[in-house]
């Protein structure tokens, strides 16, 4: 039985260098599309496998039409520290074919 070949992905990567580690990480930007109450809109994300949550940016929020000010904040912690965040749900992240215009 003769095997499918499926065409390799070709990301754009998001590359930065750790100087306590002395590590260079290479993480790959996806297009997607986020939908939220009634507006949708196109971006590029980048990708981390080891995420246990998904952090979109107030700017994009705004852009849908969530108003978040009401929405109490809580600290998260990431790979970077910790921050301030105001949890929501979004109706849908949908990973796109790749636009040349993203």
């Amino acid at each position: 039985m003769r095997s499918r070949r499926i065409p390799a992905a070709v990301f754009r990567y998001l590359s930065f260098k750790d100087p306590r580690l002395k590590t260079t990480f290479r993480l790959p930007l996806v297009p997607v599309r986020i939908r939220a109450g009634n507006g949708s809109l196109k971006t590029v994300a980048l990708v981390d496998s080891g995420a246990t949550s998904t952090f979109v940016p107030f700017e994009l929020l705004h852009i849908l039409g969530l108003d978040v000010t009401q929405v109490e904040q809580v600290e998260v912690v990431g790979a970077g520290g910790t921050f301030m965040a105001r949890p929501i749900e979004l109706n849908s992240l949908e990973i796109v074919k790749s636009d040349k215009n993203l």
